[in-house]
């Protein structure tokens, strides 16, 4: 079964030009489409301190909080979440243990109801580009882009 969220990518850059808040375009998503992957949504029970419990709808915030708390325990992912019944489709950050399983800070996710596929970040990128950004919690998939490739304009 294809993953529905990189089908959702998909379909998104087949209708043309692709903008959203965070001023994403289709050169955005196709970077995300060549180089991201399918990440296990599987039941799994975290153990994040009380403390890494996001607030809603502040995926990009919670998830970088996760990982630059846990250096060693999960890494940031950015990309796209689309729930089974396909009734949810959106931009989302999660993190990801040293095994590739969704460790979801975010409420009300249910991880084991979506399907991820994402960009996996190393820590000194995902450092390089919120310091950039000045670390206000935003999506970060143009700088992630940005400093991967070594240059704004690939």
């Amino acid at each position: 079964m294809e993953n529905l969220a990189l089908k959702h990518i998909k379909l998104l850059l087949e209708e043309g030009q692709y903008t959203n808040d965070y001023d994403e375009t289709s050169a955005d998503l196709e970077f995300l489409e060549k180089y991201g992957n399918e990440f296990s949504s599987l039941p799994y029970e975290s153990n994040f301190p009380a403390e890494c419990y996001g607030t809603q709808k502040a995926c990009f915030f919670n998830a970088y909080e996760l990982a630059v708390s846990n250096l060693d325990v999960y890494y940031y992912v950015e990309g796209f979440a689309v729930k089974v019944d396909e009734t949810v489709k959106t931009r989302h950050a999660w993190c990801v243990d040293g095994q590739g399983r969704v460790a979801d800070s975010t409420p009300p996710y249910k991880q084991e109801e979506f399907h991820y596929f994402g960009i996996q970040v190393e820590q000194s990128v995902l450092r390089k580009a919120k310091n950039e950004l000045g670390g206000n919690g935003n999506a970060i998939l143009k700088e992630i882009r940005r400093v991967q490739l070594g240059s704004a304009g690939k």
